[in-house]
């Protein structure tokens, strides 16, 4: 399967274009048998509902960036169904998260082969222990007797992805909604486009996960599995192995364990957007692990995303200004942004959309995260108060906002407590730790010289 080739791009255009056909004429037979406006807005919430049914079955049973966009809608609102629709339309499409077409290791062994130095592994289970849109993972041991897990790419998925990301454009042009959302369409999807591509860079994810895995090396609470380069290459990622429970488990721990747990999240994914101006992308419970020693492992690189040194201070003095009140700061700021241009909303309604879309942070004491709390954030974020041009976050910000509240479902299904604007306060104001983790974090510090 090559890139270029029509025949493929046909194939899995076809797929999408028929759920697009179904869904266009689904939503206007829909509102042309509706009588009243009322039977009109429960006839498009049902028509959008139907149509992420069809877009879970369609892009759930596509290997590579079909599966990849799904997952990415879920979470970023590009006005595609009615605002009614909304909440449940993404609920449906995070079933994706979880769901993957694995490959027979007959298939993905000769990637391995060819990629990886020759006698590198004494045994690889052929059995994977996770499998994802683009690859999968098996466990093996190495020649020298460590155990290893082994990501691999399968075959042909550098072509299915770029069919994909060429299909695309006709997909949301021919499902394009009116309604205003808070993000630049053009911009988030090449935003989608350039993260997806990057997930097939096996050679730059490596880098990246060696840096996070030195920065974090010895951490009391944190561990990242250190990539072997020696061992990996183009399309086979081989990294330390880390045996721990899915992260699912955790749901039905002790309190003091599910708290513990969802301040570990935060600081790991959210204190890396505001302390690091570098985060991961795709938060979700596949990509953490419960260690025996009381440790989160956190997983995949593939989505390391940098902001640089401005786009981390924007997102820093955003909250300084929302926390004191500085509604006309906070209009400031984001038009020299250029998230807000001609006569946007006043400086109240800014306000008030920046608490209601991120509570946790701007909610100072204690706070238990429910999933119906990150249910309404995640409206309100996707739905911003109305201006002329509308109100939209430039496309990196979208991302990291998009990994808050990824992160935060996580600490939702948790139903962890803690003060997360105490911790928050640490990165954005320098304040010192107000928790246990906090102090054990900022010791560990200390003994590192960082």
């Amino acid at each position: 399967m090559t890139q270029d080739d029509p025949s493929t791009r046909l194939r899995r255009g076809a797929k999408l274009g028929g759920a697009v056909a179904r869904q266009a004429v689904d939503r206007t037979v829909a509102r042309a048998r509706a009588r009243t406006p009322e039977e009109r807005t429960a006839a498009e919430e049902q028509a959008a509902l139907r149509a992420a049914d069809r877009l879970v079955a369609v892009l759930g049973s596509m290997r590579g960036a079909a599966m990849k966009v799904g997952q990415a809608l879920a979470t970023v609102d590009l006005g595609l169904v009615p605002e009614h629709a909304l909440p449940a339309f993404q609920e449906k499409l995070t079933a994706l998260t979880d769901r993957a077409p694995g490959a027979a290791f007959s298939e993905v062994l000769p990637v391995i082969e060819a990629d990886c130095p020759r006698g590198a592994f004494a045994d690889i289970d052929p059995e994977p222990i996770a499998a994802a849109s683009i690859g999968q993972v098996h466990r093996g041991i190495t020649a020298d007797g460590r155990a290893v897990a082994i990501k691999v790419q399968y075959p042909g998925v550098d072509g299915a992805i770029r069919a994909d990301l060429k299909n695309l454009a006709l997909l949301l042009t021919v499902w394009r909604g009116r309604r205003a959302s808070a993000v630049r369409t053009e911009a988030v999807l090449a935003e989608i486009s350039e993260t997806i591509l990057a997930e097939l860079d096996y050679p730059g994810e490596c880098r990246a996960q060696f840096g996070v895995a030195r920065r974090y090396a010895g951490h009391p609470f944190i561990r990242v599995p250190a990539p072997l380069p020696e061992l990996s290459g183009p399309r086979v990622l081989v990294t330390e192995f880390v045996d721990g429970a899915r992260f699912g488990t955790l749901e039905s721990a002790p309190r003091e364990v599910r708290d513990r747990a969802g301040e570990i999240l935060h600081r790991f994914y959210v204190g890396g957007v505001f302390r690091d101006g570098e985060f991961c992308g795709d938060p979700h419970a596949g990509n953490v692990l419960a260690c025996d020693d009381g440790r989160l492992a956190f997983l995949d690189y593939g989505l390391y995303k940098t902001l640089g040194p401005e786009s981390a201070a924007f997102e820093r003095e955003c909250f300084r200004a929302a926390v004191a009140d500085r509604g006309d700061d906070l209009v400031a700021l984001l038009r020299a942004a250029g998230a807000l241009r001609g006569d946007g909303p006043g400086a109240d309604t800014l306000l008030r959309y920046f608490r209601l879309s991120a509570p946790w942070h701007l909610r100072p004491g204690p706070a238990t995260i429910t999933p119906a709390e990150v249910k309404r954030a995640v409206a309100v974020a996707t739905s911003p108060p109305e201006a002329d041009p509308p109100l939209r976050l430039p496309a990196a910000h979208t991302f990291s906002r998009r990994a808050e509240l990824l992160t935060f479902g996580m600490i939702g299904g948790l139903e962890a407590t803690a003060d997360w604007h105490g911790i928050c306060r640490e990165w954005i104001h320098g304040d010192p730790p107000s928790t246990d983790l906090g102090r054990e974090h900022a010791a560990w510090l200390a003994r590192c010289g960082g």
